[in-house]
């Protein structure tokens, strides 16, 4: 099977890991760009995924559970309406020892690559990924690896680390002079911090 590469529909991060890896399991790390999709605008991505899983597995995927994507549920076991695509890339050890970074390359909604933003859960993007075809030894799959993600709505921790993010509006009163020795970045932990 070729190389293939998709775009998903917009949809809402859901614990993304797109600044940094996740080391808490994988020693090399992980980027996660997993997002949620109404349903609706889901099932055209799901039958083209379904599609090119039984091109190389030679059946079709689970409906609900698989690598690709989680049809979500209530506690009750009803169908929320809502499918959580699944889209994460390890990062890898060359055979120089050397490794392997690949982060996803981040963008706005004009196209703009972005740098010094950390998305947190909440950010609307849609996700370009390769359809990764993988076999192992009797086992067959597919997964989806993030190569780079389009930011049309950004959440960042903290509110994003402006005084209006965490609700307050400006008034009249003290006005303080900026910390010249605190940088924005010493100020606000990301994410990664907890």
């Amino acid at each position: 099977m070729s190389k293939q590469t998709i775009t998903s529909p917009l949809g809402v991060a859901v614990y993304p890991r797109l600044t940094k890896p996740d080391t808490k399991f994988v020693e090399e790390g992980i980027y996660k760009a997993d997002i949620r999709v109404p349903s609706k605008e889901a099932e055209p991505f799901m039958n083209m995924l379904s599609k090119t899983f039984k091109e190389h597995t030679g059946k079709a995927p689970n409906k609900t559970d698989n690598p690709m994507w989680v049809v979500e549920q209530d506690d009750e076991g009803n169908p929320t309406g809502t499918v959580l695509f699944k889209m994460r890339v390890k990062n890898r050890t060359t055979k120089r020892g050397d490794l392997w970074d690949r982060k996803p390359k981040l963008f706005d909604a004009q196209l703009n690559p972005l740098n010094g933003v950390d998305p947190w859960g909440g950010t609307e993007m849609r996700v370009s990924c390769e359809v990764y075809a993988w076999t192992a030894g009797v086992k067959k799959g597919v997964s989806l690896q993030p190569q780079a993600v389009q930011i049309t709505k950004l959440v960042e921790g903290g509110g994003g680390g402006d005084a209006s993010g965490f609700g307050f509006d400006a008034t009249e009163g003290f006005v303080g002079e900026s910390n010249p020795f605190t940088t924005e970045e010493d100020a606000t932990p990301s994410q990664e911090d907890f």
